[in-house]
């Protein structure tokens, strides 16, 4: 598991998406306002994969949502 930093608005689109018990998160944010999450090293080496220049990782998950259309509930395949 890798801990990353996203979004209240990043985790509100990918929240359920993701398998039961697959991720961990504080609920609290940290001082810059994200909250700390824990996932699978792959998923994480594939949303950096995709990270454009000068993206966070809260970029390209608000991005990818954008892309397909979907918000909570609903997300790319393959997450």
């Amino acid at each position: 598991m890798v801990r990353i930093g996203i979004t209240p608005a990043a985790l509100d689109a990918i929240v359920d998406t993701l398998p039961l018990g697959s991720v961990g998160f504080e609920r609290d944010p940290d001082a810059k306002g994200e909250l700390q999450i824990w996932l699978d090293a792959a998923v994480v080496d594939r949303l950096a994969a995709m990270r454009r220049p000068g993206e966070s990782f809260s970029d390209v998950i608000l991005r990818l949502f954008q892309l397909t259309g979907t918000t909570g509930g609903g997300g790319p395949s393959g997450y």
